[in-house]
């Protein structure tokens, strides 16, 4: 299976990635030429940059990032490979393999399976970078079944976890959080249905399934799904709020489990559209 590059997302989801630059002060510059798919031509980048690559509205679970430039690649170890964690950008080393390919101009960075919602490279110097790609992690297929990175299965990587000598921060073990299909669910104490709410927004209740389309053709959640992303209210239940972006449009559908009587004993669940042009 030919794996997408995640850096040119945008192309077929309108905010779904951006490619930028970081200038040594911290300013972050839109670079849309280090994702244009042209792997010769230098990409237009600011002079005192420091840092590039990729960052999207939503997590994507990956392991490998290639950087293309104009001429001979400079040494591998000239680059660190940064993934970010939710509130810092810190080096991806669990893994990690660097590999420069003098007839491609490029440096290939293999690693352990990371999700995270930005990738890019720390550079020493500032090489003409061309192209900065990203692709994702897709788990093997042996037997009809699916199988995960050995290193989460056989408990190597919970064994690396308490073998260190700080414990490590809620951050830190989210780059590790591979994605997976989970119903969010919603009730009310002692009520005798529960509803759920799936990643692409579709709302489960007893015997049917109510799902939101826009557009000319109708397009759901799961046609935009790089740009979707699901949370709590409040960061709680029992609310949850589906947002994705339609093109121009952007589409928040919030739904939550209340009582619809002021006895308290009737429970009903609310369902709220938001768009944003």
């Amino acid at each position: 299976m030919r794996k997408e590059n995640l850096a040119r997302l945008g192309e077929r989801a309108p905010g779904a990635a951006r490619a930028l630059a970081w200038t040594r002060d911290g300013e972050e510059v839109e670079a849309p030429e280090l994702a244009d798919g042209d792997r010769r031509r230098p990409a237009g980048l600011p002079k005192a940059w420091s840092a590039l690559g990729v960052a999207w509205p939503v997590a994507h679970v990956a392991d490998r990032v290639k950087v293309f430039f104009a001429g001979r690649p400079p040494p591998a170890e000239s680059l660190e490979l940064q993934a970010f964690d939710g509130q810092e950008w810190v080096a991806v080393r669990d893994g990690l393999k660097l590999e420069a390919g003098a007839a491609s101009s490029s440096i290939r960075c293999d690693f352990e399976p990371v999700a995270s919602r930005g990738m890019r490279v720390a550079a020493k110097g500032r090489p003409a970078v061309c192209e900065f790609e990203v692709y994702p992690y897709l788990p093997e297929s042996r037997a009809g079944g699916i199988t995960w990175p050995e290193a989460m299965v056989m408990r190597a990587f919970e064994q690396r976890m308490l073998a260190r000598e700080e414990e490590p921060s809620f951050e830190q073990l989210s780059l590790h959080g591979l994605s997976m299909p989970v119903w969010a669910m919603m009730g009310i104490k002692d009520s005798p249905h529960e509803q759920a709410v799936s990643w692409d927004g579709r709302i489960m209740v007893p015997l049917v399934q109510i799902s939101c389309r826009l557009g000319e053709p109708p397009r759901g959640f799961a046609d935009v799904r790089d740009t979707v992303r699901r949370g709590l209210i409040d960061g709680w239940l029992p609310g949850v709020v589906v947002e994705g972006r339609f093109g121009p449009v952007h589409l928040t559908q919030t739904s939550f489990v209340s009582f619809v009587d002021g006895e308290e004993k009737k429970p009903g669940l609310f369902i709220r559209y938001d768009l944003e042009n």
